[in-house]
């Protein structure tokens, strides 16, 4: 039953594909619409490829393999098109991605790009013809991510245009002096220096164009870990850093791990679209994606503490997950599984029944139990 339901949702939304190969990431079927929201949404195509690979994995089935790998393979012609400066890692704009309200991030995101090698590296399970092809690009793109989003002394910024085809690739073979070596422009050398440290623990949210966004992305971070972006020295010094965030505590893990207030540094929080939003969007600080506490991401959390061996802290987690899922709004009481959760009052928020609060909740059960699942 399981099984067929989702086969029947991949087919379903194949259907609904772009021409390009783009997947929306809402169908309303009384308006037979297929919603790609105001900016876009990069991470529903990446999504799609990732659900895809898992259900296969779990439930083979030649006859639909066959019916989607045409779509797949769109799929990610669309995602390599996205790849505006053939950094290899693609681009999102802003909103374009599940942070589509008005707290807002755009260029070369963590979140979506380790989303993109989950997608690779799917591919290259599905399309046994061109695999190799598919985990070479993942490998190029895994060592892309660790050198644009967390980055160390000892590395060019020109490797970021290095690569098998890539075009660029003779700009890091000939050098252009000292002061940029491989790169021929001033700004992403000189913001990349400037975002080195010692002490860092996570990977950087976001890079637009020239700005190294050095915030803490929770769940790009925490999707790095269960994908296998990072060394597992470096996966562990990530979950450690944000089991020790004010972030993670009373409440499961929010947004970032800390809130954006008007006129930050960033640009990312967008009051001056506020007024036009819904208010159930509207992201001031600590609410929606500002911050907000939002149990799906703290279910992943506590599976990815599991996976780098912090049981203790994974059990933790997970009692924490579990007391917000049970928070409900209004006279009904039980499981209210809602969206979000205001960090500051821990009052939940957003619309109940969530599947997405409750899914994470069952897989992270599963995962501490030492259920071996796919991911």
């Amino acid at each position: 039953m399981v099984a067929a339901a989702v086969a029947r949702s991949l087919l379903g939304l194949a259907r609904l594909q772009s021409r390009p190969g783009q997947i929306p990431n809402t169908w309303w079927p009384g308006r037979r619409h297929g919603d790609f929201h105001e900016a876009g949404c990069t991470d529903a195509t990446c999504l799609y490829v990732v659900a895809a690979d898992q259900h296969l994995r779990a439930w083979p089935d030649p006859s639909l393999e066959r019916r989607l790998l045409p779509h797949l393979r769109r799929a990610m012609r669309w995602l390599e098109c996205q790849d505006a400066n053939q950094f290899t890692l693609i681009d999102s704009p802003a909103g374009g991605d599940w942070m589509d309200s008005t707290l807002q991030r755009a260029g070369k995101l963590l979140y979506v790009n380790v989303l993109y090698h989950r997608a690779l590296e799917g591919m290259a399970r599905l399309d046994t013809r061109a695999s190799q092809r598919w985990r070479e690009r993942a490998a190029l793109l895994r060592r892309k991510i660790d050198l644009l989003l967390w980055p160390e002394p000892g590395g060019d910024h020109g490797e970021l245009l290095a690569g098998p085809g890539r075009a660029g690739a003779h700009l890091a073979l000939r050098g252009t002096g000292p002061a940029a070596p491989g790169f021929p422009h001033p700004i992403g050398p000189a913001a990349r220096r400037a975002a080195m440290r010692a002490d860092r623990w996570h990977y950087l949210s976001h890079v637009d164009g020239g700005r190294y966004v050095d915030e803490c992305d929770v769940l790009g971070n925490v999707l790095a870990v269960l994908y296998g972006i990072p060394t597992p020295e470096r996966a562990r010094r990530i979950m450690e850093g944000l089991d020790a965030s004010p972030a993670a505590r009373p409440y499961p893990m929010r947004t970032y791990t800390r809130s954006f207030e008007a006129g930050d540094r960033w640009g990312m929080y967008r009051r001056d679209l506020e007024p036009y939003q819904d208010p159930r969007w509207r992201t001031p600080p600590g609410r929606y994606h500002n911050g907000g506490v939002w149990p799906f991401i703290g279910a992943l959390h506590a599976v990815a503490l599991h996976r780098v061996g912090m049981a203790e802290a994974a059990r933790s987690a997970l009692a924490r997950v579990s007391a917000a899922n049970r928070l409900s709004s209004g006279p009904a009481s039980g499981w209210g599984f809602h969206e979000w959760i205001d960090a500051a009052t821990g009052e939940p928020g957003g619309a109940p029944g969530q599947s997405w609060s409750a899914g994470t909740y069952l897989l992270a059960i599963e995962v501490i139990r030492g259920t071996p699942v796919t991911i």
